[in-house]
């Protein structure tokens, strides 16, 4: 799933930090997330790209994306799309097993 969002106020390295801080883990732990990933797409614009193992957990993962934004309510951030489908064709490396932190 890839999500678009945009911040009406603050700073992106402070909702990156509550993002990393606050959410992802819980994330990972309660919905058994494959990976995901917050991206500054400049201009006050963030990408978040999740991957499920199918697609009922993508489904669940509704409910979970409405209290982060709900915990996020600070920065002012509103989901403006969203894309979902089935990976066709995916590569990995062993970097991607790694936490990034801000």
């Amino acid at each position: 799933m890839i999500r678009h969002y945009t911040m009406g106020t603050g700073s992106l390295d402070a909702l990156m930090h509550k993002i990393d801080s606050r959410f992802a883990d819980q994330l990972q732990d309660q919905l058994g997330l494959l990976g995901y990933q917050a991206v500054n797409a400049g201009d006050r614009r963030i990408i978040t790209v999740t991957l499920f193992e199918d697609e009922q957990q993508c489904r669940r993962a509704q409910t979970a994306a409405a209290a982060v934004r709900a915990g996020l309510a600070e920065f002012g951030v509103e989901q403006v799309d969203t894309y979902d489908g089935e990976v066709m064709v995916a590569r990995g490396s062993q970097q991607l097993t790694h936490p990034i932190h801000p």
